[in-house]
């Protein structure tokens, strides 16, 4: 077939990608859909898959001879004999292995790079790969073992292996509810600033780089197309190597910078996140509609505006949600959470019912948010007020009556004063032997302890 330009290549090698991760009748299906959208482009996919089947049918590459996929079963490499194979994409191939040296027992997924991507901008890829991993060191990221070659001189990574679902599939099979889908993604937050605090973008999130345990343990794989920030070195070899790697972004999870080719931020993993959490939530892509052509998609993720999130799922979310969310995915980098872990902070709040930076609120809606999180507190504080407000009332109108009385009061029995009374409540005892005072020391008495008791309201509100 005819050679691709490099400029034609980032589309058809992103197309490429996702036909090599599918079965063959899903691929089929993807490629007449391409075929409705630009024919050409349709030809020159069935070409390169044509190219790889063949390849592999004949394992051959660059007269040497390497076994086929399905006929490792059973080879050692390193310490490790592979068993079964776990899946294959673009760039790579990955076997779970057990350990059979006899120093212990143990289980590994091997990951092999494909021959397709043999080349020395494509070793360079897998090599920087095992770098960036070895730099990793997080509960919830898929540890780095070892690293070598195989006899047959091809390349191989040992990695921790993860028995768990797909981040959506798991969610899914436990109807979590969006509470659930919430909390499982801030640990998937949480890898992702590990990753981005040793300066690793990860360019490639997606549900099916995510894996969950069945006790719920989140895990992230996949640095396939991770880069260093900042380091021009790095995306040049990523641009150049595009014809034998994997391409820089998958379509469904990119970030319009990344479709655009423009520079590459912590915010742009903060969007896939956002289009992750979406899915989880609503079960449907915030911008493509189902089956659309590759152009439309591309088109959508630079210009079309996400649905709120209550509208795409059917259900009412939190206002605070939705604005979480729309946050994540807003086309403008700068108008994105900076950070994964800025983003994890939002939905925390959400999680305990605190104001998120993401919605600001009026002083009336934090004021009612207050209520609803300390209801008991917030009704004691007011009725405090109320009773020293009707009190401060009350000192003047009585000092009135007295006024009013005759002055013949010899016959009465002494009585405690307003004033007096006043100070018993507020301040604390009184003798008949304490002066009486104005009725006004009763009012300045409730207006400063009423004001206490406002301070008091205003400390619980901010620490709330």
């Amino acid at each position: 077939m005819p050679r691709i330009d490099r400029s034609r290549w980032k589309t058809v090698s992103a197309l490429l990608d996702q036909l090599l991760d599918v079965d063959e009748p899903q691929r089929r299906i993807r490629l007449d859909e391409i075929r409705l959208d630009d024919r050409c482009l349709a030809v020159e996919l069935e070409g390169l898959l044509a190219q790889d089947t063949a390849a592999n049918r004949h394992a051959f590459l660059d007269g040497s001879v390497l076994p086929m996929d399905m006929r490792r079963e059973g080879e050692t490499v390193g310490s490790y004999t592979l068993q079964t194979l776990m899946g294959r994409g673009g760039m790579g191939s990955v076997w779970l292995a057990r350990r059979s040296d006899g120093r212990f027992e143990g289980r590994a997924a091997i990951k092999f790079l494909n021959l397709s991507s043999m080349c020395p901008r494509g070793m360079q890829l897998f090599h920087r790969e095992g770098s960036l991993l070895a730099r990793l060191a997080h509960p919830n990221i898929a540890r780095l073992f070892d690293a070598g070659v195989a006899d047959n001189g091809q390349p191989y990574l040992v990695l921790e292996h993860v028995e768990g679902a797909p981040l959506d599939e798991w969610c899914s099979a436990r109807a979590t509810g969006a509470n659930g889908c919430v909390r499982v993604l801030i640990d998937v937050l949480a890898a992702v600033s590990h990753a981005h605090d040793q300066q690793i973008l990860h360019r490639d999130l997606k549900p099916s780089n995510i894996l969950v345990t069945p006790s719920g343990q989140v895990k992230l794989l996949d640095f396939g197309i991770a880069k260093l920030m900042g380091d021009e070195h790095d995306t040049a070899l990523a641009a150049d190597a595009a014809p034998v790697a994997s391409p820089a972004f998958t379509l469904d999870f990119a970030a319009p910078e990344q479709v655009q080719m423009r520079p590459l931020t912590c915010a742009t993993d903060v969007y896939a996140l956002g289009v992750i959490l979406y899915l989880l939530l609503t079960g449907v892509h915030p911008t493509a509609r189902r089956c659309a052509p590759s152009s439309e998609r591309l088109r959508a993720i630079v210009e079309v505006e996400p649905v709120r999130l209550s509208v795409a799922g059917g259900v009412a979310f939190s206002r605070d949600l939705e604005s979480i969310v729309a946050k994540a995915l807003s086309k403008l980098p700068s108008k994105r959470y900076a950070t994964a872990r800025a983003m994890a902070d939002d939905l925390r709040r959400h999680l305990r019912g605190e104001p998120v930076s993401a919605r600001p609120l009026s002083r009336a809606c934090g004021l009612l948010r207050l209520a609803r999180r300390h209801g008991q507190v917030v009704r004691t504080v007011a009725l405090v007020a109320a009773a020293f407000a009707a009190g401060g009332l009350a000192v003047p109108l009585l000092g009135q009556t007295r006024l009013a009385r005759p002055n013949n009061t010899s016959a009465m029995p002494p009585r405690m004063t307003t004033a007096q009374s006043v100070n018993l409540t507020v301040g604390g005892s009184s003798s008949s032997s304490t002066p009486a005072a104005p009725a006004m020391t009763g009012t300045l008495n409730c207006a400063a302890a009423a004001a206490a008791v406002v301070k008091a309201g205003k400390t619980a509100y901010h620490s709330a």
